[in-house]
């Protein structure tokens, strides 16, 4: 695995065999933690420094979403976060409608930076939502909501505790073959510990299996009025 960050490039590897089924308050993560084996961002040394990567795929069949972090040592919190989704390049859907409609559900999971959070737990957290989406094959479009959203701590053995709630977010998107691009916006309701409101950003994913039997995406959004950063991902089926 390689990743890139502002200051240089890290890289780790891991076998298939070493993930472990670990429950997080999203659902069920095969995870792996492997040793930084090259780096080049005096943040993360090799051989202390650790990749984690949290695959939330066991609902699927087709598609894969999740996070990865990247910190100093093994107890650090994490100094790199970002997520993931998709599939092989097989399991794109080959066949897709062209007529029609289909209603997807699923999950969403993230990271969200505010620095206004009233939270007693710090201005960073990693969300996890409900994810519902409607495409219009017809008409090439895509609409959707990643809600209910709940921040959890990122703190070392604390992954569980809740920490408030955080806004709606919208999704809109344009679908060309088997792909859809467009746009993330959060909603404007109150009374959340995270408040992104205003926040908007971007919307990337595509459909899996055969006859777009799943989908899978990612989004990220910024600014609003507390000047906040999320990023997400999601997967979610027929």
């Amino acid at each position: 695995m390689n990743f890139t960050s502002a200051n240089g490039t890290v890289s780790a590897s891991y076998y298939s065999g070493d993930t472990t089924s670990t429950a997080l308050a999203g659902g069920t993560a095969e995870a792996a933690e492997a040793t930084v084996t090259a780096s080049s961002d005096s943040a993360i040394s090799a051989g202390t420094g650790v990749v984690r990567v949290f695959d939330f795929a066991d609902a699927l069949l087709y598609t894969s979403y999740g996070l990865w972090e990247i910190a100093s040592d093994q107890d650090a919190l994490s100094t790199y976060a970002g997520v993931f989704a998709g599939g092989t390049e097989t399991e794109l859907t080959a066949n897709m409608p062209t007529t029609g409609s289909a209603t997807y559900s699923g999950n969403a999971v993230g990271y969200v930076v505010d620095p206004s959070s009233a939270s007693a737990y710090g201005t960073a957290g990693r969300f996890y939502g409900d994810a519902t989406l409607t495409a219009d094959f017809a008409g090439n479009s895509l609409s959707g909501s990643i809600s209910n959203n709940t921040v959890y701590s990122v703190g070392d053995g604390q992954e569980t505790l809740a920490i408030g709630a955080m806004n709606d977010i919208a999704l809109s998107a344009t679908i060309s073959g088997n792909t859809y691009s467009g746009t993330a916006t959060a909603s404007s309701d109150t009374g959340n510990v995270f408040d992104i409101v205003g926040a908007v950003g971007t919307l990337n994913g595509a459909f899996y299996g055969s006859g777009a039997a799943e989908t899978g995406g990612i989004f990220s959004l910024e600014g609003g009025t507390n000047g906040v950063t999320v990023i997400g991902s999601f997967g979610a089926a027929k």
